[in-house]
């Protein structure tokens, strides 16, 4: 029995996408697909003044025809110096800050061209910090036909790496029938996370930021609590 994620290269993705990460016996990164603007590809959001406010990679030459592997971070400015910037004056009185900014620094400062080696590394070093142990594949290296719809695309990755089920973010469970799986023998799953809530800085609890502000305010063992707070469906 094989358990099997594909998701898209997220910047710094809020806990479901760890829960995600955690649970499955080996994760994909989806990273031979079109671009999507104004996702969550090059973006994420951490609280400034009790809101919601997105960092984003800089890239160049943004365009829904290009794929994610062929997208290039900007040079232009000083953005790494304005997200840490950011980072740094609103979770400064965090709980767990002087031993977090060490590692979003290393990852905000790691210097490489493509936007998506760039996030696979911010993604390896996270998992290393939470002992998340699942190995981590690029569908690029798969050589799948990219012409396949999504559904198709999927199965045939389950089937090349020999995955008996697929779980997929709650966020799919339009875009995938159960019964075509079936027909493969892939089970299919979709990951509901549990409410989960801690103590941030100021008011309101926001719910669903960047692992950025789950990270500067709980512990290692307590971020492994909300691993563990989902459902399968």
């Amino acid at each position: 029995m094989k358990t099997l994620a594909i998701m898209q290269p997220y910047f710094l993705p809020y806990i479901g996408y760890w829960q995600l990460f955690n649970t499955v016996d080996e994760f994909v990164l989806l990273d031979d697909v079109t671009f999507i603007k104004q996702g969550w590809i090059n973006r994420n959001r951490i609280k400034i003044n009790e809101a919601a406010h997105f960092i984003t990679l800089p890239l160049n030459k943004l365009s829904s025809n290009r794929l994610i592997n062929d997208i290039t971070i900007s040079n232009n400015g000083n953005w790494q110096k304005k997200i840490l910037k950011s980072i740094e004056q609103n979770y400064v009185k965090a709980s767990n800050y002087e031993q977090v900014i060490l590692l979003i620094k290393e990852i905000i400062n790691y210097e490489v061209g493509y936007c998506v080696d760039y996030i696979q590394n911010s993604l390896a070093v996270i998992a290393n910090y939470l002992e998340i142990h699942t190995p981590m594949i690029r569908a690029s290296s798969l050589k799948i036909t990219t012409s396949k719809k999504a559904s198709e695309r999927v199965i045939e990755i389950c089937q090349l790496r020999e995955a008996t089920t697929y779980i997929n973010a709650i966020g799919g469970t339009e875009l995938y029938d159960s019964k075509q799986f079936s027909r493969v023998d892939i089970e299919l799953k979709f990951l509901k996370t549990d409410p989960i809530t801690y103590q941030q800085i100021g008011s309101p609890f926001i719910s669903s930021l960047s692992i950025v502000d789950v990270l500067m305010n709980n512990n290692k063992e307590q971020i492994k609590h909300f691993l563990a707070c989902y459902r399968l469906v």
